[in-house]
């Protein structure tokens, strides 16, 4: 059922001009990622493109996974997810382990 569902998102992706085919497209690889323990932290378009000044319907998607690669990378390495995730999980309340079951992550510590 999962490998149905990303076939039908990778079809529906590729009618861009469909604003409906690309929010179906976006629901149904959100759920997956959800159903296998994963969440959407953010994700980047054309639209942040065009914000931002650049002009994202000039770009192809290899170029946008490499984009997104690359902000992923910085997001991760210079400890600012870590950062969130640590400061998000205050907020919401969300218990510790006890100490000896934290592992500090990148060099931060948690």
């Amino acid at each position: 059922m999962k490998q149905l569902l990303k076939q039908c998102a990778e079809w529906l992706s590729g009618h861009s001009d469909d604003k409906e085919a690309l929010e179906l497209s976006r629901k149904i690889c959100n759920k997956l990622h959800m159903e296998e323990g994963f969440f959407t932290v953010s994700v980047v378009s054309r639209d942040d493109l065009l914000s931002q000044g650049y002009d994202g319907n000039a770009v192809d998607d290899r170029t946008m996974e490499r984009i997104a690669s690359s902000m992923c990378k910085a997001h991760t390495e210079s400890g600012e997810y870590w950062l969130s995730l640590k400061n998000a999980c205050a907020n919401e309340n969300v218990p510790l382990l006890n100490e000896a079951y934290v592992k500090p992550l990148n060099n931060i510590a948690v």
